[in-house]
């Protein structure tokens, strides 16, 4: 018996059109793919077929019309290594297990017990999500969305404890549509008294972000802060979606079972447009 494993689909009938019959079409977990991620380039190697379920960057990269896909060699120099090993993590469990680069991280139960180790969980999924807009790959995102939604409803306060640099690596790497922009934003709104903010916290964190979080709080001063702070039962109001029904590259996202909850969350974001 062959080692390799292999499916086959027989498709060598004549078309119902009468055209010429397709070659069969083979997939097989022993054609490999080598990910040099980071600047120092750690190697990663992973099957071809994974790949392409989940990202539509490494699909396209993966083609033999690209010198990526005749080399079988991806370079992802802006990605973290440590970052790209939970993608990788990610692909093959459809899990974020922080556990692998976070030693402190919990596996059952969501967060550490300090503010320091809370802020490294909000770090790495910030860096995870970055990756995912980079790959295209929105069911990673979507992911992240949720454990970030469920650790503001664990956290005491409900707080994310997002750090200065998480923020500007967003505000720096996303657009002003961001579903994680809008979740940030929220959050901070909802858990932060302005007037407690230090000195040395507007120097940390960027300029544009306290601009879009005045403007922000402008938006929600009639509403109370429950009604958008984050958390696991409007989820699905920070992921992305092609359409009113439609789930972006089947998504993993619960829109049926949370049907109720998320016309309240399209309520909301009706109210916050104005």
């Amino acid at each position: 018996m062959s080692k390799r494993c292999q499916s086959f689909t027989d498709e060598s009938k004549q078309e119902p059109d009468g055209s010429a019959p397709k070659r069969a079409r083979w997939s097989t977990y022993n054609d490999v793919f080598t990910i040099l991620a980071g600047v120092e380039e750690s190697p990663f190697i992973i099957h071809k077929d994974r790949l392409c379920q989940s990202s539509d960057f490494l699909t396209a990269a993966c083609s033999r019309d690209w010198k990526e896909g005749k080399e079988k060699t991806i370079r992802l120099h802006t990605i973290e290594s440590t970052t790209f090993e939970l993608y990788i993590e990610w692909v093959y469990c459809k899990e974020v297990h922080l556990a692998k680069i976070l030693p402190a991280a919990r596996v059952n139960g969501y967060g550490p017990h300090t503010l320091e180790g809370r802020a490294e969980e909000v770090r790495q999924l910030v860096k995870l999500y970055i990756a995912g807009d980079k790959l295209l790959d929105e069911r990673v995102k979507n992911t992240v969305m949720d454990e970030l939604s469920v650790r503001s409803d664990a956290w005491p306060k409900r707080s994310l404890c997002i750090p200065p640099d998480a923020i500007s690596s967003v505000w720096e790497s996303s657009p002003d549509s961001s579903p994680l922009r809008k979740m940030m934003l929220n959050s901070f709104a909802s858990t932060h008294d302005v007037s407690s903010i230090e000195s040395f916290e507007k120097t940390a964190y960027p300029y544009t972000f306290f601009y879009d979080l005045a403007i922000h709080q402008m938006l929600i001063r009639d509403l109370e802060p429950l009604e958008y702070r984050p958390k696991v039962d409007d989820h699905c109001f920070y992921h992305n979606h092609t359409g009113p029904d439609e789930v972006v590259q089947r998504a993993e996202c619960h829109r049926v079972k949370y049907k109720s909850l998320l016309s309240r969350a399209h309520l909301l974001e009706r109210k916050l447009m104005g």
